[in-house]
């Protein structure tokens, strides 16, 4: 009796979490690493995005994909955050097979072991893509003008309070000293 009952809590178990599996590949881009970022499983929304076949990917670590928009402080950062134990979370900039590049929200968790040391990573991601497309339109339109493209007033304020905050900067004295002989004139 109590073995059909320990029977039945297990594939009552195994189908939650094939349901799990289930929604989480129909939603999300998976791919699982071991503990040296060495990838061993990718869902078929990994490939899709990325253009590369599984068996292509499988072995690899995700520099296959870097597109290097990101510094190496960027992940360096990530690694250490992982590395400890803490989920990481943020948007990554990657390039496809086909030279193509896509965004990507990203969630790297670490599964830890006994000792507390990670033994794997799953990284689950959304693409966001067009949302960074649009925000890069929005940024365009409120920054330059319409007509020649030049930049506008609202970006050369951005750029001279971004230049004031770093006073040690050498463009500040270029630009105080170019405003200086305009009013001298």
């Amino acid at each position: 009796m109590e073995n059909r009952h320990f029977e039945y809590k297990f594939k009552e178990a195994l189908k939650k979490l094939n349901d799990i599996e289930l929604a989480l590949n129909e939603s999300s881009i998976v791919a699982i690493t071991d503990s040296r970022g060495f990838i061993n499983h990718v869902n078929d929304k990994f490939c899709e995005i990325s253009k590369y076949e599984r068996h292509e990917l499988l072995g690899q670590d995700h520099r296959i994909i870097n597109s290097k928009h990101h510094s190496s402080l960027f992940f360096k950062e990530l690694w250490s955050t992982i590395r400890s134990g803490k989920v990481w979370h943020g948007e990554i900039k990657n390039k496809a097979k086909d030279g193509s590049y896509y965004w990507v929200d990203t969630t790297i968790v670490p599964f830890l072991d006994e000792r507390g040391k990670p033994y794997q990573y799953v990284s689950i991601r959304n693409d966001i893509t067009k949302r960074k497309a649009y925000e890069e339109k929005i940024k365009q339109m409120a920054y330059y003008d319409p007509l020649t493209n030049l930049p506008n007033r609202y970006w050369l304020n951005k750029q001279l309070k971004k230049l004031l905050l770093n006073r040690e900067s050498p463009e500040l004295l270029a630009i105080l000293f170019w405003i200086w002989t305009a009013l001298n004139q």
